[in-house]
């Protein structure tokens, strides 16, 4: 979880001094309990419990959403209905990325501000659109990734790049997995359409968002995958390669076949000119909120450990007490945001057509 300069606001008593005030927790209902059942349980947190009430869950499963109403005690409720109720200013918004812009554009339009996930769309250009749109009606559009603030392990990154005089970023590996045995269900994660190359698409993500913000735009994209257990007629075992627009080359390997209890690290070894940082590498390495780091460089003609991080923060993570704060102050996303989202979204684009073609495909600008 992010941190705040405070997690309470501060107001002025009758003598001139700031008297700390716990925050009023902004009442926020749910809209989508295939991943969103999993938000339900952060929201109901004591970590967030002074910044959130869970008001109301919404799904269009009317069994799914009476089940979970019943076990978090609030009211099952329609979209329309959650609208037109002022007394809910937020909502987070967890259905699937395909349409999600036009489901978003409704929510913003009716004034509300919101929550939403990753991946963030299917349509890049709709995804950067709605997040344009967010930002001249004033209306605050925050999802996991990715962050509209740079997660505090990348952002250590930029910082060692800066300090230790790296130079710039030309190769990355990274790779995440899980072990994953699914079926069909009848979802959006069984289309190939709406869930191109799924260990990717689902999971590497994470590690895309990171490498975009790290390198910037894309040239081309060339994607393999394979289907060794799932029975969805999605794929489960994956690798991406991508040349950036500077000439730099990363790989993202992601799948849902590999279980040896390391799952979900989002390990990367970044290299740049004058240095390689690691990310989650070797076998000690854990997955979870902190990061471990390590900085690389030549020093009087020898490689040299320069720093080691533990850092509380990673790749992924949802914001929501800088959620809350923008919220409450009306803070805006950065001016470039929804270009970053969209960057990142042209390259699952092409990537998608890789997946078809079995030819490397060039990223639209």
């Amino acid at each position: 979880m992010d941190t705040l300069t405070s997690a309470v606001d501060a107001t002025s008593s009758a003598s001139g001094t700031l008297v700390a005030v716990q925050p009023k927790p902004l009442s926020i209902a749910v809209v989508g309990l295939g991943f969103g059942r999993w938000i339900l349980k952060q929201l109901v947190s004591p970590e967030l419990k002074p910044f959130f009430r869970l008001a109301a869950v919404c799904d269009l499963d009317a069994a799914k959403a009476a089940q979970y109403a019943a076990e978090y005690g609030v009211p099952a409720r329609s979209l329309d209905d959650l609208l037109a109720d002022a007394e809910v200013p937020v909502l987070g918004l967890f259905t699937g990325p395909a349409g999600r812009a036009g489901l978003l554009r409704k929510i913003i339009r009716a004034g509300k501000d919101v929550m939403t996930t990753k991946p963030f769309e299917r349509d890049a250009d709709e995804g950067r659109a709605v997040l344009e749109e967010a930002i001249s009606l004033g209306r605050i559009i925050h999802l996991n990734s990715p962050s509209p603030l740079l997660p505090p392990d990348v952002a250590q990154i930029r910082a060692w790049q800066e300090v230790h005089r790296l130079g710039a970023p030309v190769a990355a590996q990274v790779s995440t997995w899980v072990s994953y045995r699914e079926k069909p269900d009848g979802t959006w994660l069984d289309d190939p359409e709406l869930c191109p190359v799924a260990p990717i698409f689902r999971l590497g993500i994470y590690a895309l968002n990171d490498i975009v913000s790290l390198f910037g735009p894309a040239d081309e994209v060339y994607v393999m995958s394979s289907r060794l257990f799932t029975e969805r007629p999605t794929a489960d075992h994956a690798q991406l390669a991508v040349r950036f627009k500077s000439g730099a080359l990363v790989t993202v390997m992601a799948s849902f076949c590999i279980n040896d209890g390391a799952h979900y690290r989002n390990s990367m070894t970044l290299n740049f000119v004058d240095g390689t940082v690691y990310r989650n590498v070797g076998a000690d390495a854990k997955a979870g909120s902190l990061a471990t780091l390590e900085v690389v460089g030549v020093r009087e003609e020898k490689s040299q450990v320069l720093e080691r991080l533990q850092v509380d923060g990673t790749s992924g993570a949802y914001q929501w007490e800088s959620f809350y704060r923008a919220v409450a102050t009306r803070t805006l996303t950065p001016a470039d945001f929804p270009e970053r989202v969209a960057t990142a979204l042209r390259v699952i684009e092409a990537m998608a057509e890789s997946a078809k073609t079995g030819l490397p495909v060039k990223v639209r600008g």
